[in-house]
């Protein structure tokens, strides 16, 4: 009980510090998050929109989170991963090294140094953001270019 507890108010906390960098984002009015010194890392194989093998292990994007298997949007989420990280990425750590899976954490980036978490976002790629249009919490705007998956008391939208 004190370990869930604990793990709720860390999680709480990171949100909070999580909000605080995209309202300094958005004061200053940076929509572009980069990081061309960040070294690179080879991708083996895209397994779903937010995870990747390495020869470093198995990775997921920090603070994104697309369909998973069977989930509608799934595949359009996968093939934008594949097109974006190709055969190199760039990583970034974040404030924990590994999820509760063992896999690695890190934002990624293009090999141009580009934030793929931005463009997942802004192609409408994750679910927990904000619809169509909206700021969202990278500063990016989310353009719903691919699907759009329901958000918990809100309609699904989809572009054509």
């Amino acid at each position: 009980m004190v370990y869930y507890r604990r793990s709720r108010i860390l999680r709480q906390a990171q949100a909070w510090v999580f909000i605080l960098l995209v309202a300094t984002i958005v004061c200053f009015g940076v929509t572009e998050l980069r990081c061309p010194a960040c070294p690179p890392l080879e991708v083996s194989r895209v397994i779903d929109g937010d995870t990747f093998d390495s020869p470093a292990g198995r990775v997921r994007l920090f603070g994104v989170d697309t369909p998973e298997r069977g989930q509608r949007c799934f595949q359009a989420a996968t093939a934008r991963l594949r097109q974006l990280a190709g055969t190199t990425v760039r990583v970034e750590t974040g404030p924990r090294e590994t999820d509760r899976y063992g896999r690695l954490l890190y934002y990624v980036y293009t090999a141009d140094g580009a934030s793929i978490d931005v463009e997942l976002v802004r192609d409408g790629l994750d679910p927990r953001r904000p619809a169509p249009g909206s700021l969202n919490a990278t500063g990016a705007r989310s353009e719903g270019k691919a699907c759009r998956v329901p958000l918990v008391g809100h309609l699904a939208t989809t572009s054509s």
